[in-house]
């Protein structure tokens, strides 16, 4: 009894700094970043990095641009890879990047012992039809178990909603923090986009002793960890957008007079003219429905920020301040083509690029079927692209030389553009036809392109891909070249596949004896 009176204070104390420990710790795990430290050693961001994108998924500048500015605690290069390797088998990624390596890319084999990965490399994958994503690196940065693992299961929150880009940028910051022994997904990323991994506190550290097991560690760093990361990215991801939507918003409020003046200046009996009124019609309707959404959404930020639940009210922001700046754009255009205003050459070529870029790309799309390579369609396609591209050229030329009035080529414009898009889609029938020799293999393909060519531009939120100064009307549907070549990709990936369950791969099969560290799973 008296060993225990004596004890008893000691005990107490004891108990009042493990309980405080505790607290001080939980704490520590909720305060703002703004509050910790940030990582102070000599951060460097990637040599270099490399988009390679056969699967036509990736938005390669946002990518390129975001993971440029990312800070790693040691030299680094990185390859970002997206493709549809026509495989569900679980090694079918891992097997992919090694036959990459093997093959097209030897420069991503070390020169020192080729059946690894070169040192300081880091490649960060994804197949979109298999649903894999895979990490694969040079034996220094060396990845596996949970650190791994914790890189994987970044992306797959916004690989799951195809938001592939935002997917690869998160597993590149990620990537960063592990290799810093940071916290997860709770970097500083600063106002131009430079992502600096911050180092953990005291009790984040030391975390699993201070809670007294690992039970709490695994639920506090694993599954929290994800959750707090998807949250927190989210949240990030809602306040830039609307930060854009504000910002374009703001540029079309400022303009609004010029655009009146444009509008009211169109020659009276132009046909093309009379189509273009009747987008500054539809430009009303539409600003005013992003006055509406942009004053109810900016009423919500918490902190300066806008919690990540918004995030697809303000994605359909985007869409709408999207859809208003092109026809602003179409509307100027199209008077400075019809009145001859001084540099109307320029505006001619802005709106037609997207039709060129199509042209241009014409026989990558008809290499990605050699059976209907030498088809009449594919003769017919590159016939079609031809005219085009001459047309773009030639017609302004015209217009300058007086021999044809700024409307009438317009209007020959739009009957180019007609025929090319009727030619691509009657070459694409022909390839979907041979991609598969059953019809299950073919329904299958149709599935898999279904939604992958659609494309926005301008007025893209009225259902039309618009051009020529506003030539096509809403409804009027174009396609870009590149949809066609990502959706068929995937169509005919598809195709082959085959069914499989989920699962994940730490290694590669075959291919000699290489043996690079990485691994995949499935999202």
């Amino acid at each position: 009894m008296k060993f225990l009176l004596t004890t008893r204070p000691v005990i107490l104390r004891l108990c009042a700094l493990l309980v405080a420990a505790w607290v001080l710790g939980a704490a520590s795990l909720y305060l703002p970043p703004a509050a910790h430290a940030l990582t102070t050693g000599a951060a460097t961001r990637p040599t270099e990095v490399t988009v390679v994108d056969s699967a036509g998924i990736l938005n390669s500048a946002e990518v390129q641009e975001s993971v440029s500015k990312i800070e790693y605690p040691r030299e680094i290069s990185i390859v970002v890879l997206a493709a549809a390797t026509g495989s569900r088998e679980d090694r079918a990624l891992n097997d992919y990047v090694r036959d990459q390596a093997l093959g097209e890319h030897p420069e991503w084999r070390s020169t020192s012992n080729p059946d690894k990965f070169r040192e300081g490399l880091l490649i960060l994958a994804v197949d979109p039809v298999a649903r894999i994503n895979g990490a694969y690196m040079g034996e220094d940065l060396h990845l596996e178990g949970d650190s791994l693992t914790t890189v994987l299961d970044s992306a797959k929150p916004a690989f799951r909603e195809n938001r592939w880009s935002d997917g690869m940028i998160d597993a590149a910051r990620v990537a960063a923090d592990v290799y810093a022994d940071g916290a997860i997904g709770d970097g500083n990323l600063s106002a131009d986009g430079v992502y600096t991994p911050r180092q953990k506190t005291f009790f984040e550290a030391n975390h699993a002793v201070i809670v007294g097991g690992g039970a709490a560690a695994v639920v506090g760093g694993g599954a929290g960890t994800i959750i707090a990361l998807v949250s927190r990215r989210r949240t990030s991801e809602a306040t830039r957008l609307l930060r854009e939507a504000e910002a374009t918003y703001s540029d079309l409020s400022f303009r609004l007079g010029e655009m009146d003046v444009n509008a009211n200046t169109l020659p009276e009996s132009s046909a093309v003219a009379m189509q273009v009124r009747d987008d500054v019609r539809r430009f009303d309707t539409v600003y005013r429905q992003a006055t509406q959404r942009v004053s109810e959404l900016a009423g919500l930020r918490k902190n300066d920020k806008l919690p990540g639940k918004y995030l697809q009210e303000v994605r359909d922001l985007c869409t709408i301040t999207e859809a208003a700046a092109g026809l602003e754009k179409r509307v100027d255009a199209t008077n400075d083509i019809l009145n001859q205003v001084p540099g109307w050459q320029n505006s001619w070529l802005d709106q037609c690029r997207d039709l060129v870029e199509s042209a241009d790309q014409v026989e990558a799309l008809i290499g990605k079927s050699r059976a209907t390579a030498a088809s009449p369609t594919a003769q017919y396609l590159r016939s079609a692209a031809v005219e085009l591209t001459q047309g773009v050229h030639n017609l302004p030329n015209l217009v300058e030389r007086r021999q044809l009035a700024p409307d009438a080529a317009l209007v020959q414009l739009r009957d180019l553009a007609t025929k090319f898009q009727q030619a691509q889609n009657s070459h694409v029938g022909v390839m979907m036809e041979q991609v598969s020799r059953n019809a299950a293999g073919r329904e299958r393909a149709r599935s898999a392109m279904s939604g992958r060519t659609t494309w926005s531009y301008g007025g893209g939120y009225f259902g039309g891909y618009n051009y020529g100064g506003g030539v096509m009307t809403a409804g009027s549907q174009f396609t870009p070249t590149a949809a066609l070549i990502t959706g068929y990709t995937v169509a005919s990936a598809a195709a082959r596949q085959s069914s499989s369950g989920s699962g994940s791969s730490g290694g590669f099969s075959g291919g000699g004896s290489f043996s690079g560290s990485g691994g995949s799973s499935r999202f």
